[in-house]
């Protein structure tokens, strides 16, 4: 049976489930409640392995949410494609995108610091981590 939103707001830990308690959604969508929160996952099976797909957390990831990454991994999966890996590609660019990467890093750490070393300083550590 789906799940519904009332439902999700409405269940909590069970303490005497340590490992916690999964409720299903359908097409290996389920929901992993835990001590600390609620989590979603789904299973996958790609080239003869099995995997764990992780559409997020709940509330930040509600259940519509939910359904779409898990519709959007099935397509994926249709294409051979890992999203657990497609997922860590798409943060990756992102990040570098936004200019967060190591020479992003260096220059402004180079530029906060250079004041208080000597100019021949400041040009050699800067040399040594373009290297």
């Amino acid at each position: 049976m789906p799940l519904t939103d009332t439902f999700i707001k409405a269940l909590r830990h069970d303490p005497s489930k340590s490992a916690g308690s999964k409720h299903s959604d359908g097409h290996g969508l389920y929901l992993h409640v835990k001590e600390s929160g609620k989590y979603w996952r789904r299973r996958t099976a790609l080239q003869a392995s099995r995997r764990r797909f992780a559409p997020g957390v709940y509330p930040t990831v509600g259940l519509a949410q939910a359904r779409r990454r898990r519709d959007e991994a099935r397509e994926q999966l249709a294409s051979s494609i890992d999203p657990s890996l497609a997922k860590q590609v798409q943060k990756l660019a992102l990040a570098y995108a936004q200019g967060e990467h190591f020479e992003a890093v260096v220059r402004e750490f180079h530029g906060v610091k250079s004041g208080a070393w000597s100019d021949t300083y400041a040009e050699k550590w800067l040399r040594n981590m373009s290297k």
